[in-house]
């Protein structure tokens, strides 16, 4: 594990979203998931589980397996198109964050991202 929560006080932790820079409550290791690769058409890439959520142009949650070629997400320079969404055939463990704000909203690599229900449940 890169981060065990148990060891340090992550409260001073922040990240970048819409809204400013939000303190980070929790950090965990997730089982491993799907991966999928999503580009847009500027370069912003991620490699993701297949339920990562993202927020479409009207701000409506999506998860990275329902992304499509042309399909306009959110981002830190405003809406991009989505140039590819793959499946990459492999499975992997990941990082899931809690963020402490209102709307749980954060950027991951320039991307708009959302806690997911494992985040939900740790914050619980």
């Amino acid at each position: 594990k890169i981060f065990d929560t148990h060891l340090f006080d992550q409260t001073h932790l922040k990240v970048k979203s819409d809204e400013g820079f939000q303190p980070i409550n929790a950090i965990h290791s997730t089982r491993p998931y799907l991966e999928w690769k999503i580009k847009t058409k500027t370069g912003k890439t991620l490699i993701c589980a297949d339920h990562h959520v993202f927020y479409d142009e009207n701000f409506k949650k999506i998860r990275a397996s329902e992304l499509y070629n042309g399909d306009k997400i959110q981002t830190e320079d405003g809406i991009e198109e989505i140039e590819y969404s793959i499946f990459t055939e492999n499975i992997s463990s990941m990082y899931d964050i809690a963020v402490m704000s209102i709307n749980h909203r954060y950027y991951t690599n320039g991307l708009l991202s959302s806690n997911t229900v494992m985040s939900g449940i740790f914050i619980t």
